[in-house]
């Protein structure tokens, strides 16, 4: 069964990034991150942040000019995903051949799921090690390997664990692909200014330089409460996805 699960995992990438839309995605990143590094490289922020660093700042810095200053692009590409792997499978009836393979109808979904968030994922560290790679590279290996790599990760899986299960709630409910990623944006941009304006600012806004230098026990618990109601996003996703699959 595991072997099933991993080749479904594998078929929905493959499938969910056949080419241009890696490409795209990554060359798109890669574009805002250096427009937006460029455009914050004299702040008092980026000053901050590469003090705190030290040698190890670019990529993070990378990181947060992808993420932070444009959300309504990690919205976008988390509604069309969640509504083509989801919404639109379930109206065209895509899954009847997959319920013919050797896996459950739990594992259909979390392999979907998986595909999305490893989509959306591996094209922003790939957008990352690109723009490294430009910036910096005689020292872009060295930096890729080094231990405060895997900060920017935590991050960044962060940063798009939540709008992703927010989308794909939506999307399993929805009854019509186009209509579900356009509702799974609107309500992601409405919460995002209605956190901007509330003390839940940090259920959609990250936490950056907290998160990314030196986060505090408060921020770890910020972080785990995000993760904690993604996770319950997903379970309730995925109970509603069974339900309707079998109606």
């Amino acid at each position: 069964m595991r072997k099933e699960f991993l080749e479904e995992i594998v078929w929905e990438l493959s499938s969910v990034s056949r080419y241009p839309v890696l490409e795209i995605l990554v060359g798109f990143f890669s574009f805002t991150a250096m427009l937006s590094f460029m455009g914050n490289m004299y702040t008092v922020e980026s000053q901050c942040l590469r003090a705190l660093e030290g040698k190890y700042w670019l990529h993070v810095e990378l990181a947060w000019s992808i993420i932070v200053p444009q959300p309504i692009i990690i919205f976008l590409i988390s509604a069309v995903l969640a509504a083509t792997l989801f919404t639109r499978a379930l109206e065209a009836g895509y899954l009847r051949d997959e319920f013919s393979l050797p896996v459950t109808r739990t594992s259909i979904f979390m392999a979907k799921f998986l595909a999305a968030f490893l989509l959306l994922f591996l094209s922003i560290i790939t957008a990352v090690v690109v723009c490294l790679l430009f910036l910096d590279p005689a020292g872009w290996a060295i930096t890729v390997l080094s231990p405060s790599m895997a900060k920017v990760i935590i991050f960044i899986l962060t940063e798009i664990a939540l709008p992703l299960s927010i989308s794909t709630l939506l999307s399993v409910l929805g009854k019509n692909s186009f209509l579900s990623t356009i509702s799974s944006f609107l309500f992601l941009m409405g919460l995002y200014f209605i956190a901007r304006a509330t003390f839940l600012s940090w259920i959609i806004m990250p936490y950056t330089f907290e998160v990314i230098t030196s986060p505090s026990n408060e921020t770890i618990k910020l972080i785990a409460v995000k993760w904690g109601i993604s996770l319950l996003l997903v379970g309730v996703s995925c109970y509603y996805f069974e339900r309707r699959v079998e109606a």
